[in-house]
Formats: C-alpha cells, structure tokens, sequence
C-alpha cells in the first residue's frame, strides 16, 4: 500500500500532467501546419484564391514557385499524433488567431472603431481556410476568433501563453521576427507562403545597356562588372546574393536612393517588390523578371516542446 505522502505526490504527480497535457492542447505542430497547406493548396488550385485576391487588390496573383503549388501539400492528416492544436480545433470547433493590430489597415485588413476584425482579405481567406479544414473533417463550422497584437515583443510569449493558437497575416515586416522573437525556425513552423502578394523580382536600368549587358536571365546579367542593388537586412538582400553572387552588390538606405541610382547610375540591376515599386520606374526600367518567392508567410505555429 502507498503511504498518505507516497498517494499526495501521486495525485499532484496526475493533476500537473493533467494541466500540463491542456496547455499543450493549445500549441501548434506539424499536423495543424499540413492542415493549413491542404486548405491553401485547394483555395489555390480551384480559382477560391483568385477570385478573392483580385475583390480586394484588383489584379490576378503572380504565381511563382513555392511550396504551395507542391502537390504533395494537399494532405490532409488522417490521424493526430500529438495533443496539439489540429486537436484542439476539432475537439472545440474554434481557433484563436493573432494579427499585428498596427498593420491591420485594408486592403489586408478591417478594423472597426473598437479594434474588431470586420473584413479585409486576409480575414476573408483566414475564413475560407478554417471552412475547407472543418469541411474536410466533417465539422459544420470552425469558428474564428481574432486576437490583435499590439507589440513586437508580445508575439512569441503571447504565443506560449495561449493567448493565441496561430499568427496570422502578412507577416513581412523584419522587426516581427527579429530579438526577442527570433530565431524563427527554432519557435514556430510556417505554412505555405501562399500570401505572397507577387514574387520578389530584379529591375534592368538603363546603365545595363550601356555596358552591353544581356537581359536574357539573371543568370546572364551576373557579370562581375554588375552593379545591383537594394534595400538591405531583407528578402530583397538575401535574392540579391543568391541571384547575383558574381555581382557587384550594394545596399541602399532607402527607395528614393534605389530609383535615382537605377534611372542615373550607377546600377544596372535593382531588387525590389512590386507593391514597393509600384509605377515608379515605369519610365526607365527595361526588363523585369521573378526571382523569388517573397516569404510573406500566412500563418505561423509555435512549435511543440
């Protein structure tokens, strides 16, 4: 027989695993993250993203290589390894979902007076994933509540606090991810980068024509006499030196310097977003390609202990 201590320190022993096996109920894993591809990967594949990307932004999306357009991501988990969160939204028909309140303007998102989520398109197709993930395992309805996030460093001890099951939005901005958050793929798993608006791309300035240089490809422009630039400490840097590694690269403080340095020199290539380019180079630029997926990722999971 077990002494009244030995049954005391059982009984906690069981009341902690109970509580700690709850709050492992509200973290994310792998199988949620698959859950969020499949879904993307159908919204993507039926014309559902299209459509509602172009309601709110008036164009059809630039397709670019990704992960979403994998076809092995349309896979639905059939079982649940761990307690985690795919659990959780089936078990309870709901999911708490985490959006940077300062970035929550339209098109992306709406706000009411009282900081209420009310529609926007990342609202909008949010509602279409969880809908695809309750259809495809017989559920009425998910429903979805949204949590604003207020400042940087609540992202990740928000997120370990269960505040909020998932981050999700266009998650673009450096400083999100940055100490005391990072490093990323230590804390969280991403979906998909379906929210991609368009692909990173390289711009040829007039300089390239001057030097002779051959547009045909980036490939082709890498010439060690290329000078290309952009904006440091991001995406466009990292496609920079993956794309142009025999280059002359350079970073430039900010878009007024990157216009004026490809409209009158020095450089023959700059790498940048459309939505950040906009018309502005329309005068002068020569040719444009995709270089890369811009990892505008949708949805971040914290990862399991």
């Amino acid at each position: 027989l077990l002494s009244p201590m030995k049954v005391t320190l059982l009984l906690f022993a069981l009341f902690f695993a109970t509580v700690f096996c709850q709050l492992k109920l509200d973290r994310g894993n792998r199988e949620a993250a698959d859950a969020f591809d499949a879904a993307l990967l159908e919204l993507w594949q039926d014309g559902t993203y299209d459509d509602l990307y172009r309601s709110y932004y008036g164009r059809t999306p630039e397709r670019f290589s990704d992960c979403v357009e994998d076809v092995a991501s349309l896979n639905y988990p059939t079982t649940m390894t761990n307690k985690g969160l795919l659990d959780y939204m089936l078990d309870n028909a709901e999911i708490r979902m985490g959006y940077f309140e300062p970035l929550a303007i339209l098109p992306g998102f709406d706000t009411d007076a009282y900081g209420n989520v009310v529609g926007g398109f990342y609202p909008d197709l949010a509602e279409e994933i969880v809908a695809r993930i309750a259809l495809n395992y017989g559920l009425p309805s998910i429903n979805l509540e949204w949590i604003p996030i207020t400042a940087v460093p609540d992202f990740y001890p928000d997120h370990v606090d269960g505040v909020y099951d998932v981050i999700f939005m266009s998650l673009f901005k450096t400083a999100m991810w940055s100490a005391p958050v990072a490093p990323r793929p230590d804390i969280w798993q991403f979906s998909c980068g379906l929210l991609t608006t368009e692909p990173l791309r390289y711009y040829v300035c007039p300089s390239a024509y001057t030097k002779g240089l051959n547009f045909e490809s980036a490939e082709t422009l890498d010439t060690p006499s290329t000078i290309v630039k952009f904006i440091g400490g991001g995406a466009q840097e990292t496609a920079a030196n993956a794309n142009f590694p025999s280059s002359q690269r350079s970073a430039v403080a900010d878009l007024a310097t990157l216009f004026d340095e490809c409209e009158n020199g020095p450089a023959d290539v700059i790498v940048e977003l459309p939505d950040r380019i906009t018309s502005a180079v329309d005068g002068f630029i020569l040719d444009t390609q995709p270089i890369a997926t811009y990892q505008n990722t949708g949805a971040a999971f914290r990862l399991d202990a």
